[in-house]
């Protein structure tokens, strides 16, 4: 039986995880068909003897015409679990039991005034995370009200469009001076939805800008700034003197030759598969056009000396 079994560490799909051989539906030969649908005892015993130790990876070259999730599915109704080095069984999702008492105290807290505060206080009294109280919460018909947002002011929109070319975090405080309140994303994506496009400013590209260019997110802007030493220039607080160190949290522009530099020094980082191709080309030309622009001006005052 062993012979016939075979290693459980073999196997061409020993690298690959489980959620990849399910999703792919992965499978080793032709499709088992009429009769030979109906799993044998053999069949068994190869799924019985390396799912412990080699899990599904181990079992599908063994089990040709089994698809994954088949495999899977016939792994779970017969109880095979997988086991560690040593033999033991691994530990399973660890499953949590309602009772009358935690869904008393669950709609005590929601009829509170500080709801959050009170599923933490839960969390670490009993152990379970602050996620299983909210996911209960919902089950006993428990939810926060939600409230839409006021509809922009005329005022807010003619801040909006004549100061769409700064940052998000900028907006926010010439709102916040107006006496308007406005979060940063609800600035965002009021900026979109009025057709808001990349372009910059004073050759400066903002944080949101650039997270458009390269399709990245913030916090790969942010990486590259700190690792890769992509140059920023951080906006003083309004009302600030020009002399004034700007606060190390605050939004930042790169000016546009400073981009062009990390780019041409920072190939390999780059996922130029995400990037516009048709800014990229005007970013990197537009260099090119300056170069021959200053050039052309030196040449002409070189002739009329």
């Amino acid at each position: 039986m062993n012979e016939f079994l075979g290693c459980a560490d073999a196997g061409p799909f020993a690298g690959l995880s489980i959620t990849v051989l399910l999703n792919q539906g992965t499978m080793v030969g032709e499709a088992r068909t009429g009769s030979k649908r109906f799993w044998t005892t053999r069949e068994l015993a190869v799924l019985r003897e390396n799912y412990p130790t080699g899990g599904l990876a181990a079992c599908l070259p063994l089990l040709p015409g089994r698809a994954a999730p088949s495999i899977y599915q016939q792994a779970l109704e017969l109880g095979v679990g997988r086991v560690d080095a040593a033999g033991k069984p691994r530990a399973k999702k660890q499953v949590y039991a309602a009772t009358p008492a935690l869904d008393a105290a669950i709609t005590e807290a929601y009829l509170g005034d500080d709801t959050l505060q009170a599923l933490k206080n839960l969390s670490r009294l009993t152990g379970r995370p602050r996620a299983w109280f909210s996911n209960r919460a919902a089950v006993l018909g428990h939810s926060r009200p939600k409230f839409r947002e006021p509809d922009w002011s005329d005022a807010e929109l003619a801040i909006l469009d004549a100061k769409s070319h700064l940052s998000p975090g900028y907006i926010r405080e010439l709102l916040r001076n107006a006496g308007h309140k406005r979060t940063v994303n609800a600035i965002v994506l009021k900026l979109r939805r009025r057709g808001w496009q990349r372009g910059k400013a004073d050759g400066r590209y903002t944080k949101l800008m650039l997270q458009d260019c390269f399709g990245v997110s913030g916090d790969t802007l942010s990486r590259w700034v700190e690792r890769y030493g992509l140059v920023v220039e951080r906006e003083r607080a309004i009302g600030a003197g020009r002399h004034a160190e700007p606060h190390p949290g605050a939004e930042w522009s790169v000016r546009e030759r400073d981009l062009r530099s990390f780019v041409a020094q920072n190939v390999a980082i780059i996922d130029f598969r995400k990037v516009d191709k048709f800014w990229l080309v005007d970013l990197l030309t537009e260099a090119a056009g300056e170069a021959r622009a200053r050039d052309k001006q030196a040449s002409t005052k070189g002739d009329e000396a």
